[in-house]
């Protein structure tokens, strides 16, 4: 699964996608996700939206950790980005 990060960087993030969004709709109460981004250092999915409440916009942000869903060692590829990943903890 490819997530954009915090820094801008596009990164390859070896895992199910459809567990790590079943786990985004259990964790937020099935929350219409209007934008995400991946924390490679501390493997959460931060993700935001907003529920109509009242006849107004309530925004809701969330901070999901996936890292138990992550099967091997994450990649950065961001063309011509030379920089580090958290692959700590990860098996190759």
């Amino acid at each position: 699964m490819k997530l954009l990060d915090w820094m801008g960087r596009d990164i390859f993030v070896p895992c199910d996608a459809d567990a790590v969004w079943k786990r985004v709709a259990e964790q937020t109460d099935s929350l219409p996700v209007d934008g995400w981004s991946f924390d490679a250092w501390k493997k959460t999915l931060k993700v935001s939206g907003y529920r109509h409440v009242d006849g107004r916009r309530e925004y809701q942000n969330y901070s999901v950790d996936i890292s138990d869903l992550i099967t091997g060692k994450m990649e950065v590829v961001s063309p011509g980005y030379k920089g580090e990943v958290n692959n700590e903890g990860l098996e190759d």
